[in-house]
């Protein structure tokens, strides 16, 4: 057999390995020098893993068989959440020219593998000192926070502040400490629900405030306002089993337990007509007492007195007799 070819055993030995790893990892996976190395993934004797072509590190970004990589100066790749400039100096290796211009770092998420996390909608770990900065062959823990949604812009780096996808809104973390995270509950005005979907054009019930909300078209609660029927106060608190005086119609309403107003009935010494408005220096009938009744300014039901040439006997009806 002529010397640097393999013998027959080799070969065969050589053909079982790659079917059952495959031929990246029959490769990647050997301890070699940098100058050893022919091409692809290696990993050095600190347990980093290089990219070596033609005995070269590649540094900053690199596109291998579809996916995403980054190494950093030392040509190590690296892994978890990186802030790191965008992709700007592709496929360098050591050795090669650059241009260095000012450009703003952003943060990127990494595999265990390296590979960069795909654009759109990732559930990741959420970022914390023992998943950031690190490179292929550091411990990179649960951080014990557990997992959060990111929606991954077209760089594949967290979008922050309002984002709408269709007909429908989201808000994500801008705040260091969370920065890109789906949020939800309350955020100002709007509400966010369980999967991160903005409310709107509806009632939701918070336990936390034992209180009802609605939420206005523009996604908003409403405030001072009426909607079908249920007042909605200050901060957006559903009005129940209580007055409110409403100076856009400047009248007196009262909101059952259930919160619909009160109407053509009575509570206490007051009397809510149709539409919930209470009676004041007016006449009514009540059909069910099949009696008159009047109402004073303050909206008190006048009893024992005359009102004009009618006497109001006291429980407030009109004796005809009188």
């Amino acid at each position: 057999m002529k010397k640097g070819f393999l013998g027959y055993k080799q070969v065969l030995m050589f053909v079982a390995l790659v079917a059952m790893f495959g031929l990246s990892d029959v490769v990647s996976t050997q301890r070699v020098s940098a100058d050893e190395a022919p091409i692809g993934f290696v990993q050095n004797d600190n347990g980093a893993r290089n990219y070596i072509k033609d005995g070269k590190k590649a540094l900053y970004w690199h596109q291998l068989d579809g996916k995403w990589y980054y190494f950093g100066e030392d040509g190590n790749l690296v892994v978890g959440w990186q802030y790191i400039p965008t992709k700007y100096h592709i496929g360098v290796f050591e050795g090669d020219s650059i241009v260095e211009i000012g450009i703003f770092p952003k943060w990127f998420y990494f595999s265990a593998e390296g590979v960069l996390a795909e654009p759109g909608w990732q559930y990741l770990p959420i970022k914390d000192a023992v998943n950031t900065n690190k490179i292929y062959g550091q411990t990179v823990s649960d951080t014990g926070l557990g997992k959060q949604w990111y929606y991954l812009d077209k760089e594949s780096s967290p979008v922050v502040g309002w984002l709408q996808k269709g007909d429908d809104w989201f808000l994500l973390s801008d705040e260091e400490s969370h920065y890109g995270e789906m949020l939800t509950g309350w955020q100002g005005d709007y509400y966010l629900k369980e999967n991160g979907y903005m409310a709107h054009n509806e009632w939701l019930y918070d336990d936390d405030y034992h209180s009802w909300f609605h939420l206005n078209a523009d996604g908003k609660y409403a405030a001072n306002q009426w909607v079908n029927g249920y007042y909605l106060k200050d901060w957006g608190y559903m009005a129940k089993a209580e007055w409110i005086f409403d100076k856009n119609y400047d009248s007196w309403y009262y909101l059952t337990e259930d919160g619909h107003y009160a109407s053509n009935q009575w509570v206490g010494s007051y009397y809510l007509k149709d539409y919930g408005k209470m009676a004041h220096n007016e006449w009514i009938f009540d059909s069910h007492y099949d009696a008159w009744y009047y109402l004073h300014e303050d909206g008190t039901y006048a009893h024992n007195e005359w009102i004009g040439n009618y006497y109001l006997t006291s429980d407030g009806s009109w004796d005809a007799k009188g």
